[in-house]
């Protein structure tokens, strides 16, 4: 793998060494959507940067993906980590953050590990928003939840938690996909394995 040390992108899945978009990079300070970016911690108001639809989506204008981390090489562990401080001049959101991501090459895997230690209460929601080539890939994934947000028309999260059942949301049974999705699933507490979520690849005559 390469990385790029601006956003921590990973190479082979994005296109250039300096992010236009959230393809492939860290997001953050907070990914999905911060609805008109208000924000209230211990009942202070804070006012976030917008950048989509007067809400504020995974970032400010100048969000991790256009930030150079530093980066430290592990061979003897296939990793690398990446360091961000983030006093998110521009993105309004409180403290200043020291930020940590680990990509780890495993046998048949890539992790990504992430840590984040503020000086004060703050938010934070760290993910990576790489893209995959599924090309010839026939998808079925198997989510193991039973529920999920309803979301409006911008479309944030009303709190209301809606059931799979009877709908195309629910992949406790692997299927191929009906439509586009953009919603945050709930979760079964895990049992044995850790990993709830599994996209897995079929023929497509095997389904």
């Amino acid at each position: 793998m390469k990385f790029d040390p601006y956003s921590t992108s990973i190479q082979r899945l994005y296109f250039n060494s300096l992010c236009t978009s959230d393809k492939g990079v860290t997001v953050g300070r907070y990914a999905n959507r911060i609805a008109k970016g208000e924000l209230y911690i211990n009942e202070e108001y804070y006012q976030l940067a917008v950048n989509e639809n007067q809400n504020t989506l995974h970032r400010s204008p100048v969000g991790f993906g256009k930030r150079l981390w530093t980066q430290e090489c592990r061979s003897d562990e296939n990793s690398v980590i990446f360091y961000l401080t983030s006093d998110d001049t521009g993105q309004g959101f409180p403290v200043t953050m020291q930020i940590q991501v680990c990509y780890t090459l495993e046998e048949s895997a890539v992790t990504i590990s992430y840590w984040a230690i503020s000086d004060k209460d703050t938010a934070v929601n760290l993910t990576n928003h790489a893209y995959s080539n599924l090309n010839g890939i026939d998808c079925a994934p198997h989510i193991d939840a039973g529920s999920y947000l309803e979301v409006d028309t911008e479309p944030i999260p009303t709190g209301k938690l809606i059931s799979f059942c009877g709908t195309d949301f629910d992949f406790r049974r692997s299927k191929r996909y009906a439509k586009s999705y953009d919603h945050n699933s709930l979760l079964n507490a895990p049992k044995v394995n850790p990993f709830c979520a599994v996209l897995r690849g079929y023929q497509r005559e095997s389904i």
